[in-house]
């Protein structure tokens, strides 16, 4: 979120289907949270998209299997590789950009929309976040 509001572009792409309905939920409160904040979010359309990818700069990369949460990390010891290499990281983001095309833009218009019963909802999912 400070990196977006530093005026750096941020994008995040998390999938519309999921197999953990309450985790969807606590996804949307932090999306919303990452939406206000100026962060380009993508819900991806095609499919489960389980992939776990950070670019930076077209230059760096870090992938593996963890979520990027205490959880993944201090009780599942989930690892995640950063890798220093220009070329895998371009091919990386190239993909990123295809699976964009499959996806739709999760907009601050959308979450202004939202309904108070689906806020309520999200917000409530939140506090179950870190044992999802």
């Amino acid at each position: 979120m400070l990196a977006a509001q530093s005026g750096i572009d941020v994008r995040v792409m998390v999938p519309v289907h999921t197999n953990q309905p309450m985790m969807a939920k606590a996804t949307e409160f932090y999306l919303n949270q990452l939406v206000k904040a100026g962060v380009r979010v993508y819900r991806y359309q095609a499919g489960f998209l389980h992939s776990k990818a950070i670019i930076v700069d077209s230059q760096y990369l870090m992938t593996g299997s963890p979520n990027l949460d205490v959880r993944s990390f201090k009780l599942n010891f989930e690892i995640a590789a950063f890798i220093y290499d220009q070329t895998l990281a371009e091919m990386v983001e190239r993909q990123f950009k295809l699976d964009m095309a499959q996806a739709t833009p999760y907009t601050y218009a959308m979450v202004k929309n939202q309904s108070h019963a689906s806020q309520l909802g999200a917000d409530l999912a939140r506090l179950f976040a870190p044992i999802l």
